[in-house]
C-alpha cells in the first residue's frame, strides 16, 4: 500500500511538473540572467509580418527594452542601406526566370492568383527570388492592408530611447540560407502557400492564432511540421541557434540586451531558450 501511494506521489509529481513547463512554454518573452551577468537580458520572439491590432506589445516587452542598453535583432532593419541591399540581393541575373520553375499548369494557377487576387502582373516579379515572392503572399495572408513588423516597431522605440542597435547575422548571410534552398523546392513551398491562401490562409491564420496566445510550442510545432521545411530545419533553424549562442552570450555579458527573433526559434530542444539554460544561465518566462 506504501509503495502504491508512493507510486502515485511521483505520478502526480511528474504531471504538475510538466504542467508548469507547458506553462512556461505560454510566453514571447523570457529574462536570462544568472552565470554572472550584471543585470539580465531578454529573448523575444517575433513574427516578422502580422496586422497592427494582433502585435500586442505589452507593458512588460517594453518595460524589459527600456531596461536594457541594446536591441539584437536577426539582421540590422535601421541601417538605411538594408532595404537597398535587399532588393539587389532578392534580385536574380537577367537570364534568371521565375516563371521557369513551374509547369505549364502551376504556372497557369499562379499567375491566376496574382492577377485576379494581388492584382500585380506576374512578370514583374520574373528575376524576383522565390524569397521575395513568399514575402509578397505572406502580406496578402493577413487580413489587413498595413501589415507590421514587431522587429519595426522595436526599433522606433529602442531608437527613441537612444538604444544601440545590434544584428545576430548579416543581411548576405540571411539571403544565402535561402539561396542554399534548391530554386524548385521554394517553388513548391510558393505553390503550396498559394493553395493554402486559396483555402482562406488556414495555416498561416494557426500560426498567427498560436502567436497571439503566446502559445511558444504551438508555434514550434506548426513551423517544424510543415512539409515544405522539414527537410530545412537545420538550415533555417538549429544551426541558426548555435551559431547565435557565443553572440548571445558574449553579447550579454557587456551589458543587458534585448534579443528580438522569430518565435520559432526559442522554443524545442535545440531552441535559444533550452541553449542558454545549457550554457548555465537562468531563463524564466515574463508575461
Amino acid at each position: 500500500m506504501h509503495a502504491c501511494s508512493k507510486t502515485i506521489s511521483l505520478l502526480f509529481a511528474a504531471v504538475f511538473l510538466y504542467t508548469i513547463a507547458s506553462a512556461q512554454q505560454s510566453s514571447l518573452l523570457w529574462k536570462v540572467s544568472g552565470k554572472g551577468l550584471s543585470s539580465p537580458s531578454y529573448l523575444f520572439g517575433t513574427i516578422h509580418m502580422i496586422c497592427k491590432d494582433d502585435l500586442h506589445l505589452t507593458p512588460a516587452v517594453t518595460t524589459a527594452l527600456q531596461a536594457t542598453n541594446t536591441l539584437c535583432l536577426e539582421i540590422d532593419i535601421t541601417d538605411p542601406e538594408t532595404p537597398r541591399k535587399m532588393k539587389e540581393l532578392l534580385l536574380m541575373p537577367e537570364d534568371y526566370s521565375f516563371k521557369s520553375l513551374f509547369d505549364s499548369t502551376s504556372f497557369t494557377e499562379l499567375e491566376d492568383y496574382f492577377t485576379n487576387v494581388l492584382h500585380i502582373n506576374i512578370e514583374k516579379v520574373d528575376r524576383a527570388k522565390p524569397m521575395l515572392v513568399t514575402s509578397i503572399l505572406l502580406r496578402k495572408a493577413l487580413p489587413c492592408d498595413q501589415p507590421v513588423s514587431p522587429e519595426t516597431e522595436l526599433a522606433d522605440i529602442a531608437q527613441s530611447q537612444q538604444k544601440k542597435i545590434a544584428a545576430l547575422e548579416t543581411r548576405e548571410q540571411q539571403v544565402q540560407l535561402f539561396d542554399s534552398i534548391p530554386d524548385k523546392t521554394e517553388a513548391a513551398m510558393i505553390l503550396s502557400m498559394v493553395r493554402d491562401l486559396k483555402n482562406n490562409g488556414r495555416e498561416f491564420h494557426d500560426l498567427v492564432q498560436a502567436y497571439r496566445s503566446q502559445d511558444l510550442d504551438k508555434i514550434y510545432q506548426l513551423t517544424t511540421t510543415a512539409p515544405d521545411l522539414k527537410d530545412y530545419q537545420h538550415l533555417l533553424l538549429f544551426n541558426r541557434n548555435q551559431a547565435w549562442i557565443p553572440k548571445i552570450t558574449s553579447m550579454s555579458a557587456q551589458g543587458p540586451v534585448f534579443y528580438a527573433v522569430g518565435a520559432a526559434h526559442l522554443a524545442g530542444a535545440q531552441g535559444l531558450i533550452a541553449l542558454l539554460k545549457k550554457q548555465g544561465f537562468v531563463v524564466e518566462p515574463l508575461r
